[in-house]
Formats: structure tokens, C-alpha cells, sequence
């Protein structure tokens, strides 16, 4: 392990604790996703499939909601999440094993970047859709920095998103735009702290815990800045992460 891959890998122990607040590299980008779920989580029904489900962030927003929550992932997938839940299926999203128009809802956030071909994600996606279902999914636009390397394939416009989606037979019901210019610049530059600033000879555990609240005060004001300003500067065309409410027509 190398000296950037030492401190970044000390930050990662703290990580789950800053994840839903202001400290956190993403949070400019991450608590918008959060906000838009909670806010159109009166979409889900019946039987819900969560799509790369990771850590099952959003279950207990969803799970009120619905008859039946179902999880999946990539098996591989447990291995490069600490906190990774015990999803119900394993497999693979360009092949789902399940039936055609089945399911009532289905979740995938932050998924479609790390598939190598979201054209037949999405076409499995739709396969098993009843008509009239909901496909709520989050992704990343062309100012979202490169993250799971090297499992990272895509970045698609907003009209990328509707011409696949159109493909398929999928009409888009809402569109969210979780944050714009300076949300995209404060989360690039958060994550170019966190993991080359540092560069040089080993730090030792002592140095680190001195430098990790520096750090995080920095990112925090980072943060506040772009929030406020972002509120401003509305410039969509800098979007880092998308939000759909998705219908099967």
C-alpha cells in the first residue's frame, strides 16, 4: 500500500461517522440524493427491487411504502464495501433472474456507471417492469469525478439518460438536479484532498490524527460555500448527479 492509499485508507475508518454531514467529501452531492428520496419515496409500491443495493441506504424510507422489499447485487461487490449489506439475490444487473413484468418498483442508485453496458441494464430493467411501475434512479453526470475504479464505465448527459430511457419504453416523470456548478467543483476538490494532498513520506498515526480535523474543517467550509452559492448560480449544465422518477408506459 502507498503513502496516499495509507492516509486515505485511515479517513475511510472515520467515514460511515461524517457520511450524512457537512464534513463529508460528497455531501454537496450526497445529501440532495437523500433529500430527493425521501421526497418521492411516495412513488414506490408493491413488490420493490433495490438494484445494487450496497448498504441498503434508502430501506428505511422505501420499506414503510411497499409490500415486499427485494435486495440484489454483484457478489464481488461485498468485498469493496465495509459496510456492505447481505443483499436477498446475487447476480449480475444485465441478466436479472426474474420474470418479465413482475416487479412493481425498482431502486438503482449510483449503479449505472459501474455496469459496462447500461443500455441492457436498462432494457432488463424495463423487462421486468409491470406497466405503470416506477423506476426511481440516480446517476452521475459528466462533472461526477471517477469513483469503485476501475469500475467506473459511464457519465451520460441528462439527455443521455431520456434517450435510453425512451429506448426501452420508459417515460421520465420528474427530473432532480443534485447539485450543480459549484457542488461539482467543491465535491472534485474534497476528493483531491482526501486522496493527493498528502503525498510525501509515511505519516505516522500521530500526524494523521492531527491532520484529519484540519481536513474535515476544510471540506466543511468547502461544502457550506458551494451550498450557498449553488443556490444562486443554478448552471444545470454542470450537474453531478441526476435523479429520475422513471415510468413504464
Amino acid at each position: 500500500m502507498n503513502d496516499i492509499n495509507k492516509l486515505y485508507s485511515y479517513y475511510n475508518k472515520y467515514e460511515k461517522l461524517i457520511k450524512k454531514t457537512i464534513f463529508h467529501p460528497a455531501f454537496t452531492t450526497t445529501h440532495k440524493i437523500h433529500k430527493y428520496f425521501r421526497e418521492n419515496s411516495k412513488f414506490a409500491k408493491g413488490i420493490l427491487l433495490d438494484l445494487g443495493c450496497g448498504t441498503k441506504p434508502f430501506i428505511d424510507i422505501l420499506a414503510p411504502r411497499i409490500k415486499r422489499y427485494l435486495s440484489f447485487d454483484y457478489p464481488v461487490v461485498q468485498d469493496s464495501i465495509a459496510a456492505f449489506q447481505q443483499p436477498d439475490v446475487y447476480g449480475n444487473c444485465l441478466y436479472l433472474p426474474f420474470a418479465n413484468d413482475t416487479l412493481d418498483t425498482i431502486v438503482c442508485s449510483s449503479v449505472i456507471e459501474h455496469v459496462p453496458d447500461p443500455f441492457q441494464m436498462i432494457s432488463e430493467i424495463a423487462r421486468i417492469m409491470k406497466k405503470g411501475a416506477i423506476l426511481i434512479l440516480s446517476g452521475p453526470g459528466i462533472a461526477c469525478h471517477v469513483h469503485g475504479a476501475p469500475y467506473d464505465y459511464f457519465r451520460l448527459t441528462e439527455y443521455g439518460y431520456e434517450h435510453i430511457f425512451e429506448r426501452y419504453g420508459l417515460k421520465i416523470e420528474k427530473t432532480f438536479y443534485c447539485g450543480y456548478l459549484f457542488a461539482s467543483m467543491a465535491c472534485l476538490f474534497n476528493e483531491f484532498i482526501i486522496k493527493y494532498l498528502y503525498k510525501g513520506k509515511a505519516y505516522k498515526k500521530v500526524l494523521q490524527i492531527i491532520l484529519l480535523p484540519i481536513t474535515l474543517l476544510l471540506i466543511a467550509v468547502i461544502n457550506l460555500v458551494a451550498i450557498i452559492a449553488d443556490k444562486v448560480f443554478q448552471n444545470k449544465e454542470f450537474c453531478q448527479y441526476y435523479f429520475f422518477v422513471v415510468r413504464k408506459i
